[in-house]
């Protein structure tokens, strides 16, 4: 039978061959022995194993696809080698042929000498290479020895890739896709899997779990999903072994990707990936499945987190599930796209309750899917040093999904909630995610500074705690207590920005200020602290009490002005009241004055147009109804420096401060009396002598 050189052999233009001599080659065995031009292989024949030398080049022509089954497949054992299987339609149009090696694939043993083998496969149209199972052993001794490059510009399958005893590497490179049935770790070793190079972007499909073996706990795997290159992890009944021992890593790099699961329509049981994540830059997308990363560290890149899921009916919230959250960088969370039908959405939940470390921003954004996009903190501290930054709401509503809102992207499943700080502009709900059963909403551990302009609805409460400002630009109407422990509230931005019908408690250390309006009413207790306006200005409330030891601290930049625009105004509004039953005058109430030097700043200065000569009054909080209970030895007025303050800088000439009622009885104002001229003086001290000496001669 004729044969034709050209159409299948390694290094094909040169003088080691191996040629077919039938339309379809379904031989058992392949080798070409040591010297020999050429070897040709009908259907039947030994089975003789393949030995492979560096450099050889395996072509497969436009013929057809060609299966093998050598015994065995070795690789030098020693030194740095390449074996290139070249994958193409030699110019035909043919397309979707594959060269299958089905035996295992090996190194040949060796005792010292570290090897590092490449296998590239190249093609196109649809051509590929397929594997049988790929072993990496030790050489022996208790180092690092071969390691295993995969570069795939061309499809590649693999089986079960297994990597020795002592710290091996494993390199998945390239720019196509491999697809990898199982890798198997020694667990004695420090094992190293490179998915990418940091300059290729492979997709490496992993269709089981990563495994181990070996009695030693002190296993260790590095792994790392470089640039570009994407993880996807398939039909896994068992994640647990991802990454082997506790003290393993799996790192994500800037445009990585890790995909959990291969459908978003497939049915999967919970699945737990336990072994450390690190994103940094990179992106880990769950299809549909229960997943749950048991520790995630978010690197000073940052990284993405995606939910992608089909749910028709709303009683399978699916999720990615974080326990640990720690790191510095910034996090995002929101829907990949890649779901469909009436319920697609996403859901990422954070649910360790005592918390991790985590001090970085994690941004929610909402999505136009049918099913929404959801952040759920799960844990009353998961979250506690971070800053949750509410970017969106979902747009089209989340019918399908029982107890959800169909607005908000941030949701909670637990009754109390502390986070290290509220942004952005979305609405948040405090409630349950699956009941109208409100939270307590804790803020501000993080002490810094955040803006929200979205709404707060539901039952729930929210605490403001720590040292930072948080500002409230957007309607609130939740109908739990609101309570300043710490820092500033701020309600209220030019006049923008409210809270309904909410109690409204400001404890020691707790400032309430701002220029919007709170319905509700505002109890000051010993220590806590009022500030109208975003420096000079006013805020209208449902009702005041004041308690000793409280604080009122008051701007003026100019004295003549009207009081919002020249000096801080309350306003209690409609049949709302100031309550000053509590005022013992044992522990005064502090007002404490500050003047400014410029308008909208809060740099301390000279007001302007103050006469210390002339007697003047300001209103301090303006009532609709008589004050009762009025006693002016409860206040204290200080115009020195306290309480965060600058005091009041203009010269008084020993005039005096007072705090009083209007003549109507309904506003509680500032008196200032000057003091009498030196003319006025001597004119009252000559009329008492005029009077005494009357008296005397009577």
């Amino acid at each position: 039978m004729a044969t034709t050189s050209a159409e299948f052999g390694f290094n094909a233009a040169a003088s080691r061959k191996i040629i077919r001599s039938a339309a379809t080659l379904a031989v058992a065995a392949l080798a070409v022995p040591a010297g020999a031009a050429s070897v040709t292989y009908t259907t039947a024949g030994a089975q003789p194993a393949l030995t492979l030398a560096s450099g050889d080049t395996v072509n497969l022509r436009n013929d057809g696809s060609v299966t093998f089954t050598p015994a065995s497949i070795t690789l030098p054992s020693s030194g740095s080698t390449t074996l290139n299987f070249d994958v193409n339609n030699n110019g035909s149009a043919a397309t979707g042929q594959t060269l299958t090696l089905a035996g295992t694939l090996t190194f040949a043993s060796g005792t010292t000498t570290t090897t590092a083998n490449t296998i590239n496969v190249t093609g196109g149209n649809g051509y590929g290479l397929a594997l049988g199972n790929i072993s990496v052993p030790s050489s022996g001794g208790n180092s690092a020895n071969h390691s295993l490059t995969l570069n795939a510009l061309a499809g590649l399958n693999t089986g079960t890739i297994t990597l020795g005893s002592w710290g091996e590497t494993l390199n998945l490179a390239g720019t196509s896709t491999i697809s990898v049935g199982n890798i198997q770790l020694n667990s004695n070793g420090s094992h190293i899997v490179n998915f990418g190079s940091g300059s290729d972007s492979p997709t490496v499909i992993l269709g089981a779990a990563l495994t181990t073996s070996g009695s030693r706990a002190s296993g260790m795997l590095a792994a790392e999903i470089k640039n570009g290159a994407t993880v996807q992890l398939n039909n896994i009944n068992a994640l647990t072994n991802f990454g082997g021992q506790s003290n393993t890593a799996l790192t994500i790099d800037s445009g990585g990707k890790l995909l959990l699961n291969d459908s978003p329509t497939a049915s999967y049981t919970s699945q737990t990936l336990v072994a450390g994540v690190t994103l940094n830059g990179g992106t880990i997308t769950n299809y549909q499945n229960l997943n749950t990363i048991g520790t995630l560290t978010v690197g000073s890149a940052g990284g993405a987190l995606q939910g992608s899921f089909t749910d028709s009916n709303g009683t399978n919230r699916r999720s990615l599930n974080i326990g640990t959250l720690n790191g510095t960088g910034n996090l995002t969370v929101g829907d990949s796209g890649l779901g469909s039908g009436a319920g697609a959405g996403s859901l990422v939940r954070i649910t360790n309750a005592s918390g991790g470390n985590y001090n970085g921003t994690i941004s929610v954004s909402g999505t136009n899917s049918a099913g929404g996009s959801y952040l759920v903190i799960d844990g009353s501290n998961a979250l506690a040093n971070a800053t949750v930054n509410v970017a969106s709401d979902n747009t089209s509503g989340t019918a399908a999904f029982a107890g959800f809102d169909g607005t908000s992207s941030l949701g909670f499943n637990i009754a109390a909630v502390k986070i290290g700080g509220l942004s952005g502009s979305g609405s948040v709900r405090l409630n349950f995610v699956t009941s109208a059963t409100g939270i307590g909403l804790t803020t501000g551990n993080n002490g810094t500074d955040t803006t929200y302009s979205g709404s707060m609805t539901g039952a729930g409460s929210l605490t403001k705690i720590g040292n930072g400002n948080m500002t409230l630009a957007g309607s609130n109407s939740y109908t739990g207590a609101t309570t300043v422990n710490g820092g500033t509230l701020t309600v209220g931005v030019g006049g923008v920005g409210s809270l309904g019908s909410t109690a409204v408690t400001v404890n020691s250390g707790g400032t309430l200020a701002g220029s919007g309006s709170v319905a509700g009413s505002i109890n000051v207790q010993n220590g806590g602290t009022l500030s109208a306006g975003n420096s000079i200005g006013s805020q209208t409330v449902g009702g005041l009490t004041l308690n000793d030891g409280g604080n009122l601290n008051w701007q003026m930049f100019n004295a003549t002005a009207a009081a919002g625009t020249g000096y801080d105004v309350y306003n209690v509004s409609g049949a709302g009241v100031l309550n000053l039953s509590a005022l013992t005058g044992a522990n005064k109430f502090n007002i404490n004055l500050w003047s400014l030097g410029q308008a909208n700043s809060d740099a301390g200065g000279n007001a302007i147009n103050f006469n210390s000569g002339f007697n003047q009054s300001w209103t301090l909080i303006a009532t609709n109804a008589t004050i009762t209970n009025f006693n002016a030895a409860a206040f204290a007025v200080n115009t020195a420096a306290m309480d965060g303050t600058s005091g009041f800088a203009n010269a008084l000439n020993n005039g005096t401060f007072s705090v009083g009622l209007s003549t109507d009885g309904t506003d509680l104002v500032l008196n200032y009396t000057a003091a009498p001229e030196p003319a006025t003086l001597g004119a009252v001290a000559m009329g008492v002598m005029t009077l005494l000496h009357r008296r005397r001669r009577k």
